[in-house]
């Protein structure tokens, strides 16, 4: 499809295409959210977080429990510094996917920044539970723990990243 080219060329730094494709996509499909998101991730990957914020926004309102806008929503927000409004659209994809290992990931995240490490550690705990190779997730619940004073759990984990990740 248009958009899948379009997320090709992101990949392959070739913007300006990646952008008319995107766009080429909204044309004959206006009410599509795939192509706004797609278009969403070029902007914020270019900088544009007004224009990202634009598209995701437009995406969400076709698609209002379409996770991975709202997590990108999100990752914006905590760009802009404020975690607060990022805490509340990673819930609303949560909510919306109760299964988005970035969501869980990304809210723990979030949760931490503002001082919420009871909150932050069960995010880790639930992205763990969820993809447990997943490494970022992993090892921010390993630090954690190790913050709280439990090193054995958080031996444990850095344990995991390691047989995940022998580097």
């Amino acid at each position: 499809t248009l958009t899948n080219l379009g997320a090709v060329y992101r990949r392959l730094g070739r913007i300006e295409e990646a952008i008319a494709l995107h766009e080429r996509a909204i044309t004959l499909a206006p009410k599509d959210p795939e192509p706004h998101f797609g278009l969403g991730i070029v902007y914020a990957q270019m900088g544009k977080i007004a224009e990202a914020r634009r598209e995701y926004d437009t995406a969400l309102a076709f698609d209002p429990a379409y996770g991975d806008v709202l997590v990108n929503l999100g990752a914006l927000s905590m760009q802009e510094g404020k975690p607060g409004e990022a805490i509340d659209f990673y819930r609303r994809a949560i909510e919306a996917q109760p299964l988005h290992v970035q969501a869980h990931f990304n809210l723990g995240v979030a949760l931490a920044k503002r001082g919420d490490l009871v909150s932050a550690l069960r995010e880790y705990e639930d992205t763990v539970a969820l993809d447990p190779q997943f490494v970022p997730g992993r090892l921010n619940l390993g630090f954690l723990l190790l913050s709280e004073g439990d090193v054995g759990d958080a031996r444990k984990h850095f344990e995991a990243v390691l047989a995940l990740n022998p580097q």
